[in-house]
């Protein structure tokens, strides 16, 4: 079985299946581009002005970090979208995160790994089924409001999917 991680491999996932087509597709890549907002430009990570703090015979300055955490219910669904920002790890400047949060009880090993701890590297299954596949739209439609570095890179995907799709059929 074949582990879909990516957002790009589970669209076309979504394709392969029939959910949606590729007119449907140069709307949504209509829509992705038409958007001007970015959550990057909006909220920012906020530390507070350092204060004495004491531990034993050790003085240290104190200061808190605030990440800002939207959450976005998919409608009709169970599931979440949540989006941290955080600084980068190896530049100056935020990025926010984004989280496609699944509960457990819905993965198709869940009577396997009930009241168990995960294990490293353990994986499971999501179905994507034609009543829940818009999960997969509508995170693409957030992934690409993240930035626009983010905006672009959802079009790249989209533009590819249209060029491959015009000349033969996604298998």
């Amino acid at each position: 079985m074949k582990y879909f991680n990516e957002l790009s491999d589970l669209l076309i996932e979504i394709i392969r299946k029939g959910f949606v087509d590729l007119k449907y597709l140069k709307k949504l890549l209509k829509e992705v581009q038409s958007e001007k907002q970015f959550i990057e430009d909006e909220l920012e990570v906020c530390r507070t002005q350092p204060k004495e703090y004491k531990l034993g015979k050790w003085t240290f300055l104190l200061s808190t970090i605030k990440h800002p955490l939207l959450i976005y219910e998919i409608s009709g669904l169970i599931l979440k979208i949540e989006i941290i920002i955080k600084e980068k790890q190896k530049a100056i400047g935020i990025q926010p995160m984004l989280y496609l949060c699944i509960p457990m009880k819905l993965v198709e090993e869940y009577s396997e790994i009930e009241n168990k701890l995960a294990e490293t590297k353990q994986k499971s299954t999501y179905l994507i089924t034609k009543n829940n596949f818009q999960f997969v739209i509508e995170t693409i439609k957030i992934f690409s409001i993240l930035s626009r570095k983010h905006q672009k890179d959802i079009v790249n995907i989209l533009r590819t999917i249209l060029i491959y799709g015009d000349k033969q059929t996604i298998k």
